[in-house]
């Protein structure tokens, strides 16, 4: 039987050990802390749109300044990724054959002077990502975090972002392009009131081997020029908005809004649309190139786009129209798409967030210079084209 000496002999020991640890003189463990997030950002938000968690990172390309600032808003750039798959919080399928998804992490460093409502986008403008062959590539999934309620105890309550807010906004590119430019758009408001005027604000971000530098607006957009369209009086079909979108509305009869200028020879059209399904139809419109500004005529080059097909056709769009390339992409229902057209010496192509999805060779008798047209089938309610651009290639 072990003595009472014993015992307090072996319980010095045991305390003698655990001393010994608390001291450190035994390696720790090399698993970092999990860091708190700071007290102004609540680590429960609206999950539809501000996830919690951002996904860790794994590159660090391109080293960025710390802080890129338009005089509102300061970005910086934690990394850029490419992947062929994503988390499955995101809830996206793989990219596409021959693509990839670009994920650009960033960060808020400050905020001044104005109240930060919406990192991804403002109204139906969405933020754009450009190649290094300048195609446009639409955002296809954005999560932030770091938010201040109104009413800290009611989530549903209105927000805004905070310095230190991170996230990330993905792209779909062919795997073989690399980013050349983020076209970032955010929303802003002078104050939080209910009846506050919210506003657009853009932020140009190149990419570069040795970082990411904000671009002078003037600098991004010299090369593209807004197209303006005649919008036809008759029964008040058509709206404009400041940014140079056209929308349509009515199912009575066909509309076109048309150019007074002439256009000519080598050239590309930039142009966003919604994919909205509805009663019988796939939603969409047309761009009409070379056109003589009243209506259907031969030689008319008309790219039409809705939810179930893309095309390239010729003279109209009925019973007496000639196909000379088609696709039938289905796509998604209630999103934003960005497209380019490309008319370069005797071929055609029409380009999908930066892919060439239909391309053809033009028949002699397809005109070389007219009038640019917007079009609407009468059949769908409404046919917004976003932010119409025209770009002379020589």
């Amino acid at each position: 039987m072990m003595s009472y000496k014993s015992h307090l002999k072996m319980l010095c020991l045991f305390l003698t050990v655990m001393v010994i640890l608390a001291c450190g003189l035994f390696p720790a463990s090399e698993t970092q802390p999990t860091p708190t997030p700071p007290t102004d950002t609540p680590t429960s938000v609206p999950s539809t749109t501000i996830p919690t968690k951002v996904p860790p990172t794994s590159t660090n390309e391109p080293s960025a300044p710390d802080d890129l600032f338009d005089g509102r808003l300061g970005i910086s750039v934690s990394n850029i990724e490419f992947k062929k798959s994503l988390p499955s919080e995101y809830d996206l399928p793989d990219a596409g054959d021959n693509n990839i998804y670009v994920s650009i992490h960033l960060k808020v460093t400050r905020i001044m002077g104005v109240h930060i409502t919406n990192l991804f986008g403002y109204e139906k403008e969405k933020s754009t990502l450009y190649d290094d062959e300048g195609q446009i590539h639409s955002v296809v999934h954005g999560t932030f975090r770091g938010v201040r309620f109104s009413d800290p105890s009611n989530i549903t309550s209105s927000y805004e972002f905070v310095e230190g807010a991170e996230g990330v906004l993905i792209f779909e590119i062919p795997q073989d392009r690399k980013p050349d430019n983020l076209q970032m758009i955010y929303t802003y408001q002078d104050s939080m009131d209910d009846n506050a005027i919210k506003s657009q604000g853009q932020m140009t971000i190149a990419f570069r081997e040795d970082g990411a530098e904000l671009l002078p607006q003037s600098q991004y957009d010299s090369d593209w020029q807004p197209i303006q369209f005649t919008l036809p009086s008759r029964n008040n079909l058509w709206t404009k908005t400041s940014d140079n979108s056209y929308t349509a509305t009515g199912t009575s009869w066909d509309t076109f809004a048309w150019t007074e200028e002439t256009y000519s020879g080598n050239l590309m059209l930039s142009f966003s649309m919604d994919i909205i399904y509805g009663n019988a139809n796939s939603g969409g419109g047309c761009i009409i190139v070379f056109g003589d500004g009243t209506g259907w005529s031969e030689g008319t080059l008309i790219f039409c786009i809705n939810g179930e097909y893309q095309a390239i056709q010729t003279d109209s769009v009925y019973d007496d129209t000639v196909f000379l390339a088609s696709s039938d992409l289905s796509l998604t229902n209630k999103r934003t798409y960005a497209f380019t057209i490309e008319i370069l010496g005797s071929n055609a192509s029409l380009y999908l967030d930066g892919e060439k999805i239909i391309s053809t060779a033009l028949p002699s008798q397809i005109n070389r210079s007219g009038r640019i047209g917007l079009y609407k089938y009468s059949e769908i309610p409404k046919v917004t084209f976003y932010k119409v651009g025209f770009m002379k290639i020589d």
